[in-house]
């Protein structure tokens, strides 16, 4: 009875605190991302995350959104690096070298690169738009002009 009661309550609108909220979780469309490496470099005062996140989300507007949430969820650190991958192998790979059985693999599952320094008012992303071929260089994404609001 509880429950048909709030259900419709929430239907016309007499609860409109609890439909925002639900409304707002389902609009946010978090990026999903898991933490390969991570850790604190005390003499940089710097924290490095290596992260994976699935192949679709290797777009301007999901790495920005992915940004939105990086900068949040981390903003404890005065300085934030972070490399991003789309497997998860590779980013837990601490350094990888050309020697390595599997470079390739590893080479082509590197992604993007996010640096926020909160001292200096530094900020960037770069990113590779399709697997990277042997030099070829990451692309800028201006974070200030065209990123959403946190």
């Amino acid at each position: 009875m509880i429950r048909v009661s709030i259900i419709l309550l929430l239907c016309i609108g007499l609860l409109p605190e609890l439909s925002r909220s639900s409304s707002t979780s389902v609009a946010r469309n978090d990026v999903k991302y898991r933490v390969g490496q991570s850790g604190y470099d005390g003499v940089s005062e710097t924290f490095f995350l290596q992260i994976s996140v699935s192949e679709q989300d290797i777009t301007r507007q999901r790495l920005e959104r992915l940004v939105c949430e990086l900068k949040l969820r981390y903003s404890k650190y005065s300085r934030l690096s972070v490399a991003i991958f789309t497997t998860y192998k590779a980013a837990k790979i601490t350094n990888f070298t050309y020697e390595q059985e599997g470079y390739t693999d590893l080479e082509q599952a590197y992604r993007a690169r996010y640096w926020i320094d909160h001292n200096k008012g530094e900020e960037w992303l770069k990113y590779f738009p399709s697997p990277p071929r042997r030099g070829e260089r990451m692309q800028p994404i201006s974070l200030s002009e065209h990123s959403p609001p946190c």
